[in-house]
């Protein structure tokens, strides 16, 4: 899956998807990056960072891409 970069255009609203799930990436730039600056990330890592650039309008985390199990990816939340 290849990693969208945010651009830096505050007028546009921010949606940041963070999952393993290679399908994914292309379905969410399909729907979403003509209305919205996008950036799929594939680890908490990455959108911890990604925080310290640009505050997202949204995040949508697949909470099994944190830890070892959706427990530890509702406590990250």
């Amino acid at each position: 899956m290849r990693a969208t970069t945010l651009k830096d255009n505050p007028a546009r609203d921010c949606v940041v998807i963070v999952t393993t799930d290679e399908l994914v990436g292309p379905e969410a730039e399909t729907y979403l990056a003509g209305d919205y600056d996008l950036a799929v990330l594939r680890t908490w890592d990455e959108l911890l960072a990604s925080l310290h650039k640009r505050l997202p309008t949204a995040i949508l985390v697949d909470l099994d891409t944190v830890g070892e199990s959706s427990e530890d990816g509702i406590t990250a939340l």
